[in-house]
């Protein structure tokens, strides 16, 4: 067959073109982030960004822009999450290197989330008053989601009548040896050797240009 004519027999006979949906396509992404059903109001515009590569482009990014706003403007709260933590794994990959690792503790103590709207932003892990895993959203960072998930994990530590609270980060993260801190933290002790491939972590594995190789303990009295 002409691929001329396989593509026409292809096309969705709804399908509006470029130029109508580009004209409806803010008014789309706005009932899409109302939780409305677009698709239903706007048919043709569905079966247009099915078929168009172009135009499904620029929809996603327009989404993601939009989202991304919305998240900006929108108040913070931390709460526990109480979903299934699978849906949070990418999130926690973002401070965990070996997947072997995160596999036996993922499931531990209580996770917090910080949420602008319905996006979440950021999680933080904390099991026996120790911070296990904590990360915010790339393009999130430095607006104080990640100080607002300590704060809410120390209140947490305090209420189960811990003395202390703490945690653990290569001592090759600078950024995160700041960040904990200016929370308050001071360092405790190193561990030496704690990122090893036998443990599922990458033999080159750097940050901030220096081998990951040793574990720093920082604890903040409460």
């Amino acid at each position: 067959m002409h691929p001329d004519l396989d593509q026409f027999l292809r096309t969705d006979p709804r399908d509006v073109g470029c130029d109508q949906a580009m004209a409806v396509l803010h008014v789309y992404v706005d009932l899409l982030l109302d939780g409305e059903r677009p698709e239903e109001r706007f048919p043709g515009v569905a079966a247009h960004l099915r078929a168009c590569g172009p135009c499904s482009e620029d929809f996603e990014g327009l989404l993601a822009a939009a989202r991304t706003m919305s998240a900006a403007d929108a108040p913070l709260t931390v709460e526990p999450f109480g979903g299934d933590r699978a849906q949070l794994r990418a999130l926690f990959e973002e401070a965990e290197d070996s997947p072997e690792a995160l596999d036996t503790y993922i499931g531990s103590g209580v996770v917090l989330v910080a949420r602008a709207g319905d996006d979440i932003l950021g999680h933080l892990q904390l099991a026996d008053g120790e911070i296990l895993n904590m990360a915010v959203v790339s393009g999130h960072r430095g607006r104080g989601i990640g100080r607002a998930l300590v704060e809410h994990a120390i209140e947490l530590a305090r209420g189960e009548g811990r003395e202390s609270i703490t945690v653990a980060t290569a001592t090759a993260d600078i950024g995160n040896l700041r960040f904990y801190q200016r929370c308050g933290f001071r360092l405790r002790s190193v561990e030496r050797d704690a990122f090893t491939i036998e443990r599922g972590y990458p033999a080159d594995l750097e940050s901030d240009g220096i081998p990951v190789r040793d574990r720093v303990w920082l604890d903040l009295e409460l």
